[in-house]
């Protein structure tokens, strides 16, 4: 299992990835 960290950076970037995109 991924440490939370990158779990989260990973969250991060795809929800800012997504709403920016959006």
């Amino acid at each position: 299992v991924p440490a939370p960290g990158a779990l989260a950076l990973l969250g991060l970037a795809g929800f800012s990835s997504r709403r920016r995109r959006a």
